[in-house]
Formats: C-alpha cells, sequence, structure tokens
C-alpha cells in the first residue's frame, strides 16, 4: 500500500512539472557586440592595452547595437587582439572599428575589436583626426618641375576662339550615401556635398586613389551641379552597371565605359 501511494505521489508531481523555453531574442538588424565573454570594452584607443570608457560600469553586453564609423588596422602598439564570438572560434585580428561610446550622448567615440562585431557592415577607412598618432603617414609631395625659361616667339595672329563643346558625362547611381571629398588620393581634403542613396549624378572620368574597405581603388569626378567637377566620390558606393537600386553585392567596382581622367 505504501509503494502504491509513493509511486502515484511521484506520477503527479511529474506530471505537474511545467517545462519553461526562454523565448529566443532576435539579434538586432545592424552590427551589434559578441564576445566570448558576454560583453566588450570600447577603448580610447586601437589597442588592447588601452583604458576603456566603460572600464568602471563594466562591459558593453553582448546584443548591444553599434554604429560603425570607420575601421583602421593597427599592426603595432598593442593592435592585435585574440578575441571571438566563442572560446572554439577564437583567433587574432588587427582591425578595429570606431564607434559612438553607448550610452553617451556627448558625441564620444571609442574603439572596439573587429572580432567582437557581428553582422559587420562595409564603412571606410578611419581618417587621421579620428585617431590621431595612428593616422597613415601623409602623402609625400614631389618638388616642382624644374622648366626652361620660354622662348620669345611673334604675338600669334588673334583668331576667333572655337566653339566649346562640353566634355561627356556619364550617368551612375549610387548604391547608398556617398561621402565627396576634394582628394582621392587620400579620401581627405574638403569634404563636399553627400550624394544620396539611389541619386543618380553624372560623373566626368575615372581615377585610382585610395583603396576602400573592399580593396576598390576606384574614384569618380562628380560633374552633376553641387559638385562641378570639384569634388570625387569612391566608385565602389555606385552600382556601375546600369542598375538604379537593389544591393550592391556582386557589382563591379567601377564602369568600364567611364574613360580615365
Amino acid at each position: 500500500m505504501r509503494l502504491r501511494t509513493f509511486l502515484a505521489l511521484a506520477a503527479a508531481a511529474v506530471a505537474a512539472v511545467v517545462v519553461w523555453v526562454a523565448p529566443s531574442q532576435a539579434q538586432p538588424s545592424g552590427p551589434y557586440v559578441l564576445s566570448y565573454s558576454g560583453g566588450a570594452y570600447i577603448r580610447f584607443l586601437p589597442t588592447t592595452n588601452s583604458g576603456a570608457y566603460n572600464a568602471v560600469s563594466g562591459l558593453v553586453p553582448n546584443g548591444t547595437p553599434l554604429d560603425l564609423y570607420c575601421w583602421i588596422d593597427n599592426t603595432g602598439k598593442g593592435g592585435w587582439a585574440y578575441v571571438g564570438s566563442s572560446r572554439s572560434h577564437l583567433y587574432w585580428t588587427d582591425r578595429w572599428f570606431n564607434v559612438p561610446v553607448p550610452g553617451d550622448h556627448d558625441g564620444t567615440t571609442g574603439f572596439i575589436s573587429a572580432g567582437l562585431v557581428a553582422n559587420q557592415t562595409r564603412v571606410p577607412r578611419c581618417v587621421k583626426d579620428v585617431y590621431g598618432d595612428y593616422g597613415p603617414p601623409p602623402a609625400q609631395t614631389p618638388p616642382p618641375t624644374q622648366t626652361p625659361p620660354p622662348t620669345r616667339t611673334p604675338p600669334p595672329t588673334e583668331t576667333p576662339p572655337p566653339t566649346q563643346t562640353p566634355p561627356p558625362t556619364y550617368p551612375e547611381t549610387s548604391g547608398g550615401v556617398v561621402h565627396t571629398w576634394t582628394n582621392y588620393l587620400d579620401a581627405g581634403g574638403a569634404e563636399g556635398p553627400e550624394i544620396g542613396s539611389n541619386q543618380t549624378v553624372q560623373v566626368a572620368c575615372k581615377v585610382q586613389g585610395f583603396t576602400v574597405a573592399d580593396g576598390d581603388t576606384w574614384w569618380y569626378r562628380i560633374a552633376s551641379p553641387s559638385w562641378n567637377g570639384s569634388y570625387y566620390g569612391s566608385a565602389d558606393a555606385f552600382y556601375n552597371d546600369g542598375s538604379t537600386s537593389g544591393s550592391l553585392i556582386g557589382t563591379p567596382f567601377f564602369d568600364p565605359n567611364v574613360p580615365n581622367c
């Protein structure tokens, strides 16, 4: 009798057990923190031995959304980090992203190792004034070419000026917001007006210059009003194949129909 009573109570206890399964938490649609340690530090400089903005409050937890401003590869000064999303996927990387400090509303930015960022998006390389001493060396200016003094020649016979024919331009459509600059060699100089996403502009020619994140070195000289041939935009941000919408993945680095400058 006791045995039957015990078995009946045990069966009732098993039947009363409710299994609770935690609902899955949707990850952010953009970049976010993902580390085997549960979070990451946002550091002052792109080095593992730099101080961190969140050293007192602790790690920025996994799943925290991030805005990626730009990237930098730091091969020295503590730039290499041994990181990953899990202990079975740890690796060395010297790439860092410049991001706004989460929870900081005064525009402060810091650096996080690229190995701790999931769902990464394409961003440009950091310019010098973002990270101080870690910028690229300034471009070397070649010495001026010595030219002989001009030979005196009789004045030419005046002829009416020829009719000016404007040079041809070529329509190109952007796949996202495009930043423009006066110096295509280092993506710097004076910044010009932005080209909006899926906006079609006229370009005059293409020229090789600063290398963007995926290795594209081609830049377009923008001929449309507001730019007037004085600013350049990376050809990598355009479809370059006649498309006017959709993803940039798989599109060519430049339009071969656009002549060299």
